[in-house]
């Protein structure tokens, strides 16, 4: 990248200017003629020229340029290498005429012109940059199959994802349902375990006998039945009193009706109420004494004396159940089981 960065001070035609002191303007003719006419090395990138440059050195002096600022950063990395058929690159100025041929910098060989020790380093470019360019292919060519894997992988995890949230979704909707079934169930059984917790009569914290048991329902059976009864009756009652309300405001109509009132709904309404009235003293009140008797007696607690005696047969032993519970009890739905 830094070659192609400093290529661009090299293209004119005319005049050269140093890079690191533009004021310093030289002849083209003069780059690379293996004489180091920039103070930073600029002019000879591709002679040993001003291999002598150091940031260590002392200041040079220059028949051209007043170097009165001490020293000049080196413009160029180093000496540099065509590497015709491979990749051109600086070599360090200290690698220059050392008589070790740098390869892997510069494949030309032109770092040792001077021969050193005998060292003549022959051109490989050919080869080295062949060899290069077959390993960037094989890079090239893997880079791109990752690439293509990749692109697999993330097609195929968004495919994975999609049927994980599909999944997702649908074992929600699921548990909504198992969750709406649960509920349900367990109202269910609430309501199961309620009856059937009223079905057990408990005696002094424990479950009796069977006796015992169905004792318990059958008084709780009676219990409602003859609580449902005073419903009844009071109900029986309140429409007695409102049908006697009604009956003496129609008696009072009859008595204050003025018949020479030529109303004809009038005279209708007063002949239903006369035809009533002879009916019911045809048939005379009936004498519900007898039944009213019936029903109180139904309705009074039971006791020892009166009714059914439930205390014995709460305190019967189980041995003693047999036919006649079904036959005293005979309203209970659901027989006591083990």
């Amino acid at each position: 990248m830094f070659i192609f960065l400093v290529a661009k001070f090299y293209k004119s035609s005319e005049k050269f200017s140093c890079i690191s002191t533009p004021a310093l303007a030289i002849d083209i003719s003069q780059i690379n003629d293996d004489y180091c006419d920039c103070p930073d090395g600029s002019d000879e990138p591709g002679t040993a020229a001003c291999s002598y440059l150091s940031s260590l050195s002392p200041p040079q002096p220059h028949s051209s340029f007043s170097n009165s600022g001490g020293n000049i950063t080196l413009a160029l990395p180093g000496y540099y290498c065509k590497n015709k058929g491979h990749i051109p690159s600086y070599v360090p100025f200290t690698y220059v005429n050392d008589g070790v041929c740098d390869y892997e910098l510069c494949c030309d060989g032109s770092d040792e012109w001077e021969g050193v020790g005998g060292t003549k380093c022959e051109d490989r470019c050919k080869e080295i940059g062949k060899e290069w360019k077959r390993i960037d292919d094989l890079r090239r060519k893997s880079a791109q199959k990752a690439w293509r894997r990749k692109e697999d992988l993330v097609q195929e995890a968004q495919t994975l994802r999609a049927g994980v949230e599909i999944s997702i979704t649908r074992l929600q909707m699921e548990i909504k349902g198992l969750e709406t079934k649960e509920k349900v169930l367990k109202e269910k059984y609430e309501d199961v375990e309620r009856r059937e917790r009223g079905r057990v009569v408990s005696t002094e914290g424990k479950k009796g006998s069977k006796v015992t048991v169905l004792a318990g329902l059958a008084k709780r059976r009676v219990e409602e039945l003859r609580e449902a009864l005073m419903s009844v009756v009071g109900t029986r009652d309140e429409l007695k009193e409102k049908v006697r309300e009604l009956e003496g405001i129609l008696a009072t109509f009859k008595e204050e009706y003025n018949p020479n009132f030529n109303d004809e709904g009038v005279k209708r309404a007063v002949k239903s109420w006369e035809d009533y009235a002879a009916k019911k003293d045809a048939a005379g009140e009936q004498d519900t004494s007898a039944e009213e008797l019936d029903i109180q007696a139904v309705l009074r607690p039971d006791s020892e004396d009166e009714g059914i005696n439930w205390a014995e047969w709460e305190s019967e032993d189980e041995s003693d159940v047999d036919e006649r519970m079904f036959y005293f009890f005979p309203f209970l739905v659901t027989p006591f089981t083990d």
